[in-house]
């Protein structure tokens, strides 16, 4: 891959600001710049993004609009038009660091034989992530397998040869969310090697308050019922609101029939506190202990006091949300999850 081009796309929806932050920091690459392109693809915004984008006049971009569609749709959109040979996929609220582009190239370089690369978004919620927690190591990587498949991992930091992704048919556009999930499924079924690794992370700027939170854990749950409904169809799934037995474990087990009974660490907690009514001594002696043990993990960690509150806080709502949003998809999809 001696001339490798790169297409960029970036699917965005009324967050002009974040989007120029982030395509400040794309144009400021340390890279040719005739190597590499970036298309922004408008889901419909209504906040002035078209005025904003073409006041740049930069040549390096493309500015696409559609009605909105959802990302997935709007990734598609601009991998239609897009010229290089591999496609990388960043949100319009994450940034990343300005050798991005470079060690991009050099995966694909050094692991030819790898398919697409994933990276994490690193949350700036609790105030104490920065640029210098992002590793330059680019070691460590390891295949994304589909029995520990992360809804959690995808078009955040992602980058795919376009040969392949076109020959998926790209992102499925019924997925209005985790539609990169979905894909990275297909990918895996198909037998392609995907690469998770530290080289690819990027920081997502969001706006991170309860409603927020608790809005996307609620699309999560509810789309994750899709998910087993589009890739289990013959199986009948009853899965309690487990993050250790997700779609990955259902995806990974052989028998027609799946089982899976485990709850959250939130409904513990409120199991201790029915419990505690009866044996409010014992109780409250376990929750202490849990929270103590909790406390002083993440204060090992070097978290202030405050973030700790807000990680529990931030996790209680979370798998509210998520539980939520697991029973309405459920309904919608006339599939059993709890």
């Amino acid at each position: 891959m001696k001339a490798a081009e790169l297409s960029i796309i970036i699917p965005t929806y009324s967050r002009k600001d974040k989007l120029l932050r982030c395509l400040d920091v794309l144009l400021s690459q340390d890279y040719l710049s005739d190597k590499y392109e970036i298309i922004v693809v408008d889901d419909g915004s209504t906040d002035g993004t078209e005025e904003a984008v073409t006041s740049l006049n930069n040549p390096r971009i493309t500015y696409i609009k559609q009605q909105n569609k959802g990302a997935g749709a709007a990734i598609n959109a601009g991998a239609k038009v897009a010229k290089g040979e591999i496609l990388a996929f960043l949100n319009d609220d994450c940034t990343v660091e300005n050798d991005w582009v470079n060690v991009i190239i050099g995966l694909f370089n050094r692991y030819p034989q790898a398919t697409a690369f994933a990276g994490e978004c690193i949350d700036l919620f609790y105030g104490e992530e920065s640029k210098q927690n992002i590793s330059h190591n680019h070691d460590g990587f390891k295949k994304m397998r589909l029995d520990k498949i992360s809804t959690h991992i995808g078009n955040g930091s992602f980058a795919i040869k376009n040969a392949a992704f076109k020959e998926l048919g790209g992102y499925d556009e019924s997925f209005y969310v985790q539609e990169d999930c979905e894909f990275n499924i297909r990918l895996l079924k198909h037998g392609y090697e995907v690469l998770i690794g530290p080289g690819l992370r990027a920081i997502h700027n969001t706006n991170h308050n309860i409603v927020n939170v608790f809005k996307k854990e609620f699309n999560f749950g509810t789309w994750e019922a899709s998910l087993v409904k589009k890739h289990l169809p013959k199986r009948l799934s009853v899965h309690f609101c487990t993050p250790l037995f997700g779609i990955d474990r259902l995806l990974s087990m052989p028998f027609p029939i799946s089982v899976f009974i485990k709850v959250y660490m939130a409904k513990i907690f409120i199991f201790l506190l029915i419990f505690s009514f009866f044996y409010p001594i014992y109780a409250f002696s376990i929750i202490g202990l849990l929270l103590i043990v909790k406390t002083a993990k993440y204060a090992l960690k070097g978290k202030t006091f405050f973030s700790i509150i807000c990680i529990f806080s931030d996790y209680i709502i979370k798998q509210a949300a998520l539980s939520a949003g697991n029973m309405t998809g459920s309904i919608k999809n006339k599939a059993i999850i709890f």
